[in-house]
């Protein structure tokens, strides 16, 4: 769980080295632009996933239905339930965020980006925070969710400084 002010300005020492690779995302890519993503984008999308499995290394049946269920999540974007936003370089994706606000949280539920692009991630989760704090102002937390057993990811997570960390919670649904 994460203080929504720290991911939109990454302010003081302690940031500066998610402020680096968003300078060097925006030195590389200087025509880079956030935009909102909606269900009519599909193609645009649907790009991004080839592209995605295109540099996707991970082959685990985990990494898998992971990212299969992040894509399935993706397609529910026309039932209004979600919010979700990308950085276009060049007329493609090259990230991707999907989420909800949950009174004064935003929960991310998908957080892609192509590796290709260096600084792509953190110049992500600033764009996606920053907008939608300007169109929720009462958002004060965001939660990046659990990284599903992924030491790498958990890492990188770490890296961003959350105040606090959840505990992982496993339901069984019977009806």
């Amino acid at each position: 769980l994460y203080r929504a002010e720290d991911l939109k300005h990454f302010a003081g020492r302690h940031y500066s080295g998610q402020r680096n690779h968003i300078n060097k995302f925006r030195r590389e890519y200087p025509t880079a632009r956030y935009i909102p993503l909606q269900a009519e984008d599909k193609p645009l999308i649907e790009r991004f996933w080839a592209d995605y499995e295109s540099e996707f290394q991970k082959d685990s049946a985990g990494a898998r239905r992971e990212l299969s269920l992040a894509k399935e999540l993706v397609t529910l974007l026309d039932t209004g339930c979600f919010c979700a936003g990308g950085l276009l370089v060049e007329g493609r994706l090259a990230a991707l965020s999907l989420g909800e606000i949950c009174g004064e949280t935003l929960i991310v539920h998908v957080e892609k980006a192509l590796y290709s692009y260096a600084g792509v991630y953190p110049a992500m989760v600033k764009a996606f925070v920053t907008e939608m704090m300007e169109s929720c102002p009462e958002l004060r937390w965001v939660n990046r969710e659990d990284d599903a057993g992924d030491k790498g990811l958990r890492t990188s997570k770490l890296q961003y400084l959350p105040t606090q960390l959840g505990s992982k919670l496993c339901f069984v649904v019977e009806s």
